[in-house]
């Protein structure tokens, strides 16, 4: 017969076994300049924060986990390498939302990705900026918000958005090279200044749902900026480090409030045989420049400079037809100094 002191533990074990466990926190950390594998998985209601400090390393983490409390990525760079859809329950994300607050989200799975949870990036700094390297191509059936920080895509892959995105949150570093400059430090974290949203390399596709017929006047689903600058191709001041990038629009209705700028001016005294080519293109929808009047497009200009010179930027803007670009300014609309300078458009399609 069991006495009452162990009938008494066994009555408090069992009620202890019944209790939800509480949800916990999972931390990896990695030195800057090292690289991580966490392959152990984590589960249940958990949470997981990655490189919690100023700067971290590169983290690799189980592709087995599936822990729906979220993850959040601090600092360094994160890897992954698998796809982010509905029907993924298991991933280096577990089944949760991901929160970027810095460092760089690297996207190394297959090139027919698809990412449907929820992502908001909030740079813990508002002169911090996250980046998104998308070594294959990725697409984003999610919501996707950002609210403070800058927002830096690298990468050769294509980053496409099918829902609505709102970069409207993203802050400015001015600094001396902002507009000319992106160099990444070795967690590839901005060093020299950001504008609000750069695209460095590779493409970035607009899809949005939008009929085709909507009035010049619909508001925008998506904001590529609320202020500030987006840039489409990014020049540094070092031989053999220029950047291009493409961003196309197939659908939506797009806005960038302040500047665009295609291929800005690297200053550089130098004339390269074959100019890169960064590239803006609207074949659907409608791309709005400017919000309250004050706006501009940039093609190959230097904010510092108002003269011809010689540099290697090749800027595009490729129109399809009428009213696809909308240009709301008082002033200019596109201010083009570089000798490679290409307009594009099969109709009357610049608005103002």
């Amino acid at each position: 017969m069991k006495s009452a002191k162990m009938l008494a533990w066994v009555v408090a074990a069992a009620a202890s076994a019944a209790l939800p466990a509480l949800a916990a926190t999972v931390t990896v950390n990695a030195p800057a300049g090292s690289e991580t594998n966490a392959f152990a998985f984590v589960a249940g209601e958990d949470s997981l924060a990655v490189n919690t400090g100023a700067t971290g390393g590169t983290v690799h983490l189980s592709p087995y986990s599936t822990h729906t409390g979220g993850t959040t990525l601090g600092s360094g760079t994160l890897v992954l390498q698998k796809p982010v859809g509905a029907e993924e329950t298991t991933g280096e994300l577990g089944a949760g939302p991901f929160v970027q607050q810095g460092g760089t989200l690297r996207y190394a799975g297959p090139a027919d990705g698809v990412w449907t949870r929820a992502v908001t990036n909030t740079a813990s700094a508002a002169t911090a900026a996250v980046v998104w390297q998308i070594d294959n191509d990725l697409t984003m059936d999610c919501d996707v918000a950002q609210t403070a920080g800058g927002f830096v895509k690298t990468g050769p892959g294509t980053l496409t958005f099918t829902q609505p995105f709102n970069f409207g949150g993203t802050t400015e570093v001015p600094g001396s090279t902002r507009k000319s400059m992106m160099d990444l430090s070795p967690d590839r974290a901005p060093t020299q200044g950001h504008g609000n949203f750069s695209l460095v390399d590779g493409t970035v596709v607009i899809d949005t749902p939008v009929s085709d017929d909507s009035p010049i006047t619909a508001p925008a689903t998506n904001v590529l900026t609320a202020a500030g600058i987006a840039t489409v191709g990014t020049l540094t001041t070092l031989d053999g480090t220029e950047t291009t990038g493409i961003l196309e629009q197939l659908g939506g209705v797009t806005r960038t409030a302040g500047i665009l700028s295609i291929g800005f001016c690297n200053g550089s005294t130098n004339n390269s045989e074959t100019p890169l080519s960064p590239t803006v293109r609207v074949t659907g929808g409608r791309f709005l420049v400017g919000a309250t009047g004050t706006a501009a497009v940039y093609m190959g200009v230097n904010e510092s400079v108002s003269a011809f010179q010689g540099q290697r930027s090749a800027p595009l803007l490729d129109v399809s037809s009428a009213n696809r670009f909308i240009c709301k300014t008082t002033d200019m609309c596109i201010r083009a100094i570089t000798r490679h300078t290409t307009i594009r458009s099969r109709r009357r399609t610049l608005s103002k």
